[in-house]
């Protein structure tokens, strides 16, 4: 729920709900950079103020009551802050600019860092801007000396694919907090959530060069070659206790028969469960292969990744995974 709803009560109206939002989403055009104008900035009064009114209505029926010039005359003093605070609470929206600056891809489970350049285009200070998502914490920006100011925003990943966000609420009650200008900010984002990763079998093909399988066939595995860092899933009988001892590092045994494996990763050769799960499993995989530093393809459905290695290929990889089933799929 919005906080502009819950704090108006708008959810007892779905109709009206969905309406107003179709209206919203119209209004507010989507961007990866927006400035505030009077098209977008909304002002009401916040409970200070529906207070702080009601008191300047008593004060009245009171003057009238007992035609007293002195109440007539406090109660038009304080009535006159109204349209003061408006404007000032409307200029201090008024004129910044928010721009999505970095967006990082995440595992689903996890929160997505975004990070956001709130700049201004003129001289007058802003102060207490307050940026929250849905079920977020609030972040406060001010811009008071520097013109602009970098913030950063989480934003829980919960399904796999683009990485999709509600509208970010941005709102001041500064200076007296009797008035509250808002606006809902649209963001384009280009952060993806890949699937989380399951640990289970590996569902490969084994592809051999003759060159490697010449190779392998005068080498045996218990030649070792070297040391990786340790895995969840490897097994504890490559673990160098050796080198744990000297280091308190987790390092596996790398053999040089393991070396010349090329593997094949195949969607279709992934037994049980959903897609979802299926897909999991292949992410687990390509994160254990990238750092064991094996050379390692995708066949996924009618796509094909070549052999490679390396946090480029990792990254293609893992974004296909993403995009699977998506209409962003390449």
């Amino acid at each position: 729920m919005e906080p502009g709803f819950q704090r108006f009560g708008l959810h007892l109206f779905p109709q009206i709900k969905a309406g107003y939002h179709r209206w919203i989403n119209k209004r507010l055009p989507k961007s990866a950079e927006i400035t505030l104008n009077q098209r977008r900035i909304f002002i009401l009064p916040t409970r200070l103020g529906l207070l702080f009114g009601t008191v300047l209505i008593l004060l009245l029926l009171m003057a009238i009551n007992y035609q007293n010039s002195m109440i007539f005359a406090y109660t038009f003093l304080l009535a006159s802050l109204f349209p003061v605070v408006i404007i000032f609470t409307f200029r201090n929206l008024s004129g910044i600019t928010v721009r999505v600056s970095g967006c990082s891809s995440v595992f689903v489970g996890e929160s997505a860092k975004i990070d956001l350049t709130v700049s201004r285009a003129d001289l007058r200070q802003r102060q207490q801007l307050h940026f929250e998502w849905q079920n977020s914490s609030q972040v406060t920006a001010n811009l008071i000396e520097n013109d602009q100011q970098q913030i950063a925003l989480y934003l829980p990943a919960t399904q796999r694919g683009p990485l999709k966000t509600d509208r970010l609420y941005l709102h001041t009650n500064y200076p007296l907090g009797l008035i509250r200008a808002w606006s809902w900010l649209r963001l384009e984002l280009h952060g993806l959530v890949y699937p989380k990763p399951i640990e289970a079998d590996i569902p490969v093909r084994g592809m051999y060069s003759q060159e490697s399988d010449a190779k392998k066939s005068h080498t045996t595995t218990d030649e070792i070659s070297g040391l990786r860092s340790y895995v969840p899933g490897d097994s504890p009988k490559q673990i160098a206790w050796k080198s744990f001892a000297a280091t308190g590092e987790l390092n596996v045994k790398q053999f040089e028969g393991h070396e010349s494996e090329h593997l094949w990763l195949d969607l279709d050769e992934v037994r049980g469960g959903h897609i979802e799960y299926r897909l999991s499993v292949l992410c687990y995989w390509i994160l254990k292969l990238e750092a064991e530093n094996r050379r390692y393809g995708l066949r996924l459905a009618n796509q094909i990744f070549e052999l490679g290695s390396g946090p480029q290929h990792q990254n293609q990889l893992l974004s296909a995974l993403a995009l699977f089933g998506s209409d962003e799929q390449g």
